[in-house]
């Protein structure tokens, strides 16, 4: 096991990280709530990422969206964060799909995940 998960023991076996390595997770959303779920399974080790926003981030969103920073105001939200995980685990696969989820695209962005936040 790596050296970055051996403080996910005990709350996780390496079994569970392990499987955890081959999931897919979509998330929709990069901004508040989105963010820290991309952080954290960032961190944690999840395999697969695929984050979708459309939105850019503004001035309005540095006080409370963890990947929204001077640098990156303008910025598509998925792209800024794909770009700031490749930094924190660049074992993740990440997809940035910089568009918003709508009926028509749903079942395309839904394909092949495993869970949708």
């Amino acid at each position: 096991m790596e050296a970055r998960y051996i403080r996910n023991i005990p709350a996780l076996t390496e079994r569970e990280m392990t499987l955890l390595r081959s999931k897919r997770v979509l998330i929709v959303g990069c901004g508040g709530l989105g963010g820290n779920l991309i952080s954290i399974l960032s961190r944690i080790g999840i395999g697969h990422l695929r984050i979708v926003d459309g939105d850019v981030f503004e001035a309005t969103n540095l006080n409370r969206q963890l990947f929204s920073e001077i640098p990156v105001l303008g910025q598509n939200k998925a792209r800024a964060a794909a770009d700031r995980v490749a930094r924190i685990n660049p074992e993740i696969t990440i997809e940035a799909i910089e568009t918003f989820l709508t009926e028509e695209n749903a079942a395309d962005l839904l394909a092949g995940c495993d869970i949708v936040m």
